[in-house]
């Protein structure tokens, strides 16, 4: 009985510390790195949004928290970055490379709702741009933003 107790705690334990792995702890252990590092609630960030932008909102209205690094000279940081990717479970949804410039967007999902999106912005040896979100997104919700967001890129 013991040895069963014993695993059921050891698996909620594990199972809280690995739900709990999320952008805010590469924040916080990297944040001293940081040329600057901005904690940004989303109540905050809507001011700055042009209330004719339908997507922008919409994603503004389901995301309660933005977190933002940039680095210089990022190397030990980008690789930092990447093992925190693959550690974290998180989904890579865009990947654009223009020369030595990088985009990439990744997700976390957890049950039907897309919890975190991180983009990570920045060229080779030179600044990083790293911005967490905290979500609750559906695939279709995402699908969406994304997709109407594509043609109004494309028209820029």
């Amino acid at each position: 009985m013991k040895r069963i107790t014993t695993l059921i705690v050891l698996f909620i334990a594990i199972s809280v510390t690995a739900q709990d792995y999320a952008f805010k702890q590469f924040y916080k252990s990297h944040k001293k790195q940081a040329e600057i590092s901005l904690n940004v609630p989303s109540f905050l960030a809507r001011m700055f949004i042009d209330n004719d932008d339908v997507n922008e909102e919409e994603l503004l209205k389901k995301a309660s928290n933005f977190k933002i690094l940039v680095f210089n000279n990022n190397e030990g940081v980008r690789s930092d970055f990447k093992k925190f990717v693959k550690k974290g479970d998180f989904k890579t949804l865009v990947r654009v490379k223009d020369g030595s410039d990088r985009a990439e967007v990744y997700f976390v999902e957890r049950g039907k709702y897309i919890r975190e999106i991180v983009i990570m912005a920045g060229s080779k040896g030179d600044e990083l741009v790293l911005l967490g979100l905290k979500t609750k997104l559906t695939k279709e919700e995402l699908a969406s933003i994304v997709s109407s967001t594509k043609g109004e890129i494309a028209s820029k």
